[in-house]
C-alpha cells in the first residue's frame, strides 16, 4: 500500500526559543511571589509562638510579685522606678542579665509598622533599665506618668525590630501583665495612631498576626 505524500499544511508544532523564556519567567515570578510569602507567613508564626511564650511568663511573674508585693502602682508601690521593677523582675526569673546604661541591649531604635518612622525612646539611651531573659528575650523597662510598663523583643537583636512584629508594648497594672491598649493604638495603625504599639492585644486574643 502506497501512502499519500504528506500535506504541504501538516508539520510539528513545538516551543520558540521565546516562547520557553517567557515561560520560565513567569513561573521564575510565581514562584518568587510564593516562595516569599511562604517565608513571611512561618515568620509570623514564629514571631505569635515567642510572643505568646514570653507574655506567659511575664504574666505569671507579675501576678506572682503582686501577691507578695501588693500594688505596683503609686509612690509606694514596686514599681515606683525602673530599678525597683528590675529588682522584682530579677528575683523571680531565672538566667537574666542586667543590661548596662545604653549598653548590651536596645542600642537600635524601633521602626513603626505602616510608617516610615522610628521611635526615638530607643537606641542607646542612658536613662532606661533593661534587662535580657534566659532564651534571649529583650526587656526594656520604663515609666510613662504613672503607668509603668515593659516593652519586649522577642528576638532580641535580630530584625525586623518594629512594634507589631518583633516588639511588643505591655503596662504593669494592679490586675497584673497587660498589652498596651490606647485610643490611638489600632493595630496595623492609622495615619494618626501610634503604629503598631498596641499590637500586642490584638495577635495574642485572635492567635495569629492577621495584618
Amino acid at each position: 500500500m502506497i501512502l499519500p505524500p504528506p500535506s504541504r499544511n501538516s508539520y510539528n508544532k513545538g516551543f520558540t526559543l521565546a516562547e520557553v523564556l517567557i515561560a520560565l519567567v513567569i513561573i521564575g515570578v510565581i514562584s518568587a511571589i510564593t516562595i516569599s510569602s511562604l517565608i513571611q507567613n512561618t515568620q509570623k508564626q514564629e514571631f505569635v509562638s515567642s510572643l505568646k511564650k514570653t507574655y506567659s511568663v511575664l504574666s505569671q511573674v507579675t501576678n506572682q510579685i503582686i501577691a507578695e508585693e501588693g500594688s505596683p502602682l503609686g509612690d509606694e508601690g514596686w514599681a515606683a522606678t525602673n530599678d525597683s521593677i528590675l529588682e522584682q523582675y530579677k528575683k523571680h526569673l531565672n538566667n537574666i542579665k542586667e543590661c548596662e546604661a545604653g549598653r548590651d541591649c536596645f542600642k537600635r531604635n524601633v521602626k513603626f509598622l505602616a510608617h516610615n518612622g522610628t521611635d526615638s525612646i530607643w537606641g542607646n539611651k542612658t536613662d532606661m533599665t533593661s534587662f535580657i531573659m534566659a532564651d534571649g528575650v529583650q526587656v526594656l523597662v520604663g515609666r510613662g506618668g504613672s503607668n509603668p510598663f515593659l516593652i519586649i523583643d522577642i528576638n532580641g537583636e535580630k530584625g525586623p525590630n518594629t512594634y507589631g512584629r518583633d516588639v511588643f508594648w505591655f503596662y504593669i497594672t494592679n490586675s497584673g501583665f497587660i498589652p498596651r491598649v490606647d485610643a490611638s493604638d489600632t493595630c496595623p495603625g492609622t495615619s494618626n495612631g501610634n503604629w503598631g504599639k498596641g499590637c500586642a492585644s490584638k495577635v495574642l486574643s485572635e492567635g495569629a498576626m492577621n495584618y
